[in-house]
């Protein structure tokens, strides 16, 4: 069983069309031949040891539809090759796809060969849906970029040492931002507490939420970027303001049931003794559907038409007081937008038993490719995970800009016990390696040290 789409990637509310083609190389027994549509979130995740322990499972069914493409009374399919052309339509509004750690959001073409008294012949293809820039516009109306503001004393009770208000602003005029793009943020710190603040710093952070069935969630944080203030510390009954200019990495908002995905602008500080504190302002970052908009008044409201994804004929596909100066962001911190020659290298992949062997002859004829993260982590998820670390290795010095964005972005989607191997491979590689703390802060505690080595 093979499959040919008429493109190569999808948005909320699109037709699938494509055609499932059958060889039969001798008479062959069947009831019927089955195609579907399915999309689903899902996502599982441990709780507790021993006696206590709970496995907590969320699971919602987007979209099913199904067709019955052939059904003859005397079952048997002649020899000979069959094409069923097929038609599905997305429903609308669906989330976008999406794989990180315990949780996904994955669409596909299902096709069955119904055999009697036998196994049925199956095959699934994965389907690559983006998600829809009307619905992030309208989600980052309701989420407008005022500064943010929070107040709070270290220490509790008798021991609270005074108030520090924090305030972040940015020059933005609304919070939807695009990969690549260029925020100038101002930060205050109004230290009336009796405590030194130690460190300060302005973050680009992602808000993973899991909800199971029951109720219960599960909420994961990596910080995607981050500046580091420059001066050593603000001493009590100080003020501060620092301007920075951050990069908003590649990254997207999921507007899941199972799986949801916020973006924050954050203003974190490290007080003496006590909790590190954020103000925040809302981030939603979506899709670069045009060259990156500029901050401040001429970016007043993001693109009103969707950007037409790009059209691949029979090609199928896998399925974000003291002052000082500014100061820039790491230069390579942006990675470059995906392009379609990726998808075509995820799709071959995809078809493949032996994927790096598929991922080298793809790359003989094609010059260096510019993938998103979110591409650069489907195609690594392609392979089994024994085998991810090997096709990191192919893939590695071919990627045009490979930055920490990107191998985050893999590292969340690997299994555990490859994840070190595949950082081996990307190290020499990362064109942004002043940022490698985003990489060592996405590890667990017992990677972190790893991490550090590698990337020294």
């Amino acid at each position: 069983i093979d499959f040919e789409l008429e493109t190569s990637v999808y948005s909320s509310g699109a037709p699938v069309k494509g055609t499932m083609i059958c060889v039969i190389e001798k008479v062959q027994p069947a009831r019927q031949v089955i195609l579907r549509l399915c999309g689903e979130e899902y996502c599982s995740w441990t709780e507790g040891r021993g006696d206590s322990k709970r496995v907590y499972t969320g699971r919602r069914e987007i979209v099913a539809q199904e067709s019955i493409v052939w059904a003859e009374d005397n079952y048997k399919m002649q020899p000979g090759v069959f094409r069923f052309p097929f038609s599905f339509t997305l429903p609308p509004s669906c989330p976008p796809s999406f794989a990180e750690g315990i949780g996904h959001i994955k669409y596909y073409v299902f096709a069955k060969v119904d055999i009697p008294w036998a196994r049925d012949i199956e095959a699934t293809l994965l389907l690559n849906v983006l998600p829809d820039p009307q619905i992030l516009f309208a989600e980052a109306a309701s989420k407008p970029p005022n500064p943010g503001q929070k107040t709070f004393s270290p220490g509790c009770l008798c021991c609270a040492a005074g108030p520090i208000t924090l305030t972040v602003k940015s020059d933005l005029s609304t919070s939807y931002v695009s990969h690549g793009q260029v925020i100038q943020v101002q930060t205050d710190a109004e230290n009336r507490s009796s405590r030194n603040i130690n460190s300060s710093s302005v973050l680009i952070r992602k808000h993973t939420t899991f909800t199971a069935n029951s109720g219960r969630t599960r909420k994961d944080v990596i910080t995607l970027a981050e500046l580091k203030s420059q001066t050593l510390g603000i001493p009590s009954n100080t003020n501060h303001s620092e301007a920075f200019t951050v990069t908003v990495p590649g990254s997207l908002n999921i507007n899941g049931t199972v799986c949801t995905v916020a973006h924050f602008l954050e203003f974190e500080v490290d007080p003496s003794c006590a909790f590190k504190q954020q103000a925040q302002i809302p981030l939603v970052c979506g899709p670069q559907l045009a060259a990156p908009q500029a901050s401040g008044p001429s970016a007043a409201a993001p693109p009103q038409q969707q950007q037409q994804p790009p059209q691949q004929p029979n090609n199928p596909t896998a399925p974000v007081s003291n002052v000082v100066a500014p100061r820039p962001a790491p230069a390579a911190a942006a990675a470059p937008v995906g392009n379609a020659e990726f998808d075509q290298l995820i799709a071959a992949l995809g078809t493949s038993t032996n994927k790096s062997d598929a991922a080298r002859t793809f790359l003989a004829t094609h010059g260096k490719l510019s993938p998103s993260p979110e591409q650069l982590a489907n195609a690594i998820s392609q392979e089994f995970s024994l085998s991810q670390a090997d096709l990191a290795g192919v893939l590695a010095p071919e990627i045009a800009n490979l930055t920490c964005a990107h191998v985050v972005a893999v590292l969340n989607i690997a299994s555990f016990s490859s994840k070190t191997d595949i950082l081996k491979k990307f190290a020499p590689f990362i064109v942004d390696r002043d940022n490698r703390e985003v990489i060592i802060n996405s590890a667990g505690m017992l990677e972190q040290d790893q991490y550090k080595r590698i990337l020294m």
